[in-house]
């Protein structure tokens, strides 16, 4: 499964039930991972048959968490309005699980805003942009892909959680970049990447043009200072 970062968006209250909230998942704008989801080449079949939304991604147990249901916050479905793909969720009682209630509280006092959708991708029509028709070739276009599931996120809580919510991404994306036409792009890329603790993380640009490839400084921080990074771009205009 493939997670990705969406933009901060207006969190919507459903007039008939107080759980259910509604946020604009995705859209076709260039996302930070430099990709984009068209709003057209969603399947949502699957998804609105048995959909739920989660906290962090975590549909499971990993080496950071230990199997927990009520990381499932409640049930969910999801539908295209416009040029955006909207996700509607309904979040579990309080009473039942305490999870939920603390994040639909943060939700609507505004300090978790953002949302990610966690998805597959279903054909191989995705590529990096073509010039020709408009595009920028330094920016990967996902054809088709199947939405499993939205998240809750927010993306500075700690190294390891950004790590884990931006980890398939960005292998997905170095599986992609012998595809991309300039070798010395495809150079580029992956010098950008930081291995550290089995996880790989996308460090930007503006940040690794400062440090040259053989200065043998320490990534750790390099990566703390693209959350930063990360972090200005996503609350500039809060």
């Amino acid at each position: 499964m493939i997670n990705l970062f969406s933009n901060i968006s207006e969190v919507r209250k459903d007039k008939e039930n107080d759980l259910t909230r509604m946020w604009d998942i995705s859209d076709a704008s260039v996302d930070m991972h430099r990709s984009v989801l068209s709003v057209d080449n969603w399947d949502l079949e699957f998804f609105n048959r048995a959909g739920a939304f989660y906290y962090q991604h975590i549909t499971d147990g990993n080496p950071y968490t230990k199997p927990d249901p009520n990381l499932a916050l409640g049930p969910a479905r999801a539908y295209v309005e416009s040029d955006k793909l909207v996700g509607v969720g309904k979040f579990e009682p309080e009473d039942k699980n305490e999870l939920a209630g603390k994040i639909l509280f943060k939700v609507d006092y505004g300090t978790m805003r953002m949302t990610s959708v966690g998805f597959s991708p279903t054909d191989s029509k995705g590529a990096w942009g073509d010039a020709d028709k408009g595009q920028d070739p330094e920016v990967y276009y996902f054809g088709e892909r199947r939405l499993l599931e939205f998240s809750c996120v927010h993306v500075a809580s700690n190294l390891s959680a950004e790590k884990k919510s931006m980890d398939s991404m960005n292998r997905y994306l170095l599986d992609q970049i012998g595809l991309h036409p300039s070798e010395a792009y495809q150079k580029d890329f992956k010098r950008r990447i930081s291995k550290e603790d089995n996880k790989t993380i996308i460090i930007p640009k503006s940040i690794t043009e400062k440090v040259q490839e053989e200065n043998g400084e320490n990534l750790t921080d390099l990566v703390r200072e693209s959350q930063l990074f990360i972090n200005q771009k996503f609350i500039k205009n809060v």
